[in-house]
């Protein structure tokens, strides 16, 4: 089976609207198989994945809430999708859901207000508390002029009070939700005209690795590199595994986990 987004251009609206398909691709030998839309899915919806086994569908959707992850049962024989639930409900909302190999956790980023306590399994909601206020407060206050602390680039600027991107592990089976890097105040992972989620997550489900620009400018800066983290240990730190100067992105890793591939301007492989 194949699941992908469609995007509709209204140019009388001036909208793009996305809409999830499914298609079976195995050659049947009874004619062309024809794609359908995803029953549990609503126009807007993104980010479909296929779980690991097989027998469930993640995506987000921003039909309660802000954008959050869903999750739905999958039928391999029939191709129907059932029993939609939601997984997420943080104020900052979540982006680039990626399953574990495992089927047991889903990695994602979220925009959340570094100084915030982190949000974690034993923080009583007070994390995600913090970050709503923050959030509410800035869209109520009648002043809206910003302090700039860091260069305007041609994509956009960096205020004072933007929030920064952060990696949480959702343990869907129990275990509640972790942040990854917390009170880090660099955006992880930065941002790509490439799009995505910039990380990846290793064969054995144990470790992430995703790009990181830790200089004071990043506006100015080319200077990415690419780190690992053990997802076994909470209280693991990031560590720098990219050792050339420049960008250094995209971490991918071998299907036998050995090997850590990353884009830069000389290519490059690293042996674990």
């Amino acid at each position: 089976m194949l699941a992908y987004s469609v995007t509709t251009v209204d140019l009388d609206q001036n909208k793009k609207t996305a809409e999830l398909f499914i298609q079976a691709i195995a050659d049947t030998g009874s004619g062309p198989n024809e794609p359908k839309k995803l029953t549990v899915a609503v126009p807007g919806d993104s980010g479909v994945q296929f779980a690991p086994d097989g027998r469930s569908v993640l995506f987000l959707s921003g039909r309660e809430n802000g954008q959050q992850i869903w999750l739905a049962d999958f039928d391999p024989a029939t191709g129907e999708t059932s029993n939609p639930k939601k997984l997420t409900a943080i104020s900052t909302e979540a982006d680039n859901a990626l399953w574990t190999p495992d089927g047991r956790s889903v990695v994602f980023t979220s925009s959340v207000h570094p100084d915030c306590p982190a949000i974690g399994p034993a923080d009583d909601g007070v994390g995600d508390k913090c970050n709503a206020d923050r959030d509410k407060a800035r869209a109520e206050s009648k002043v809206k002029a910003q302090v700039f602390t860091h260069s305007c680039t041609g994509i956009g600027i960096t205020s004072l009070e933007k929030s920064a991107a952060t990696f949480s592990s959702l343990r869907w089976r129990g275990g509640g939700m972790r942040d990854l890097t917390p009170n880090d105040p660099h955006d992880v992972p930065p941002f790509s005209l490439e799009g995505g989620g910039g990380f990846a997550i290793a064969p054995d489900s144990k470790e992430l690795a995703f790009t990181e620009n830790l200089d004071e400018v990043p506006a100015i800066s080319t200077s990415a590199s690419i780190f690992t983290l053990d997802l076994t240990n909470p209280a693991a730190k990031p560590v720098k595994v990219s050792t050339s100067a420049g960008g250094n992105f995209n971490p991918a890793y071998s299907p036998d986990g050995k090997w850590l591939a990353g884009v830069r301007r000389n290519g490059g492989l690293r042996e674990r």
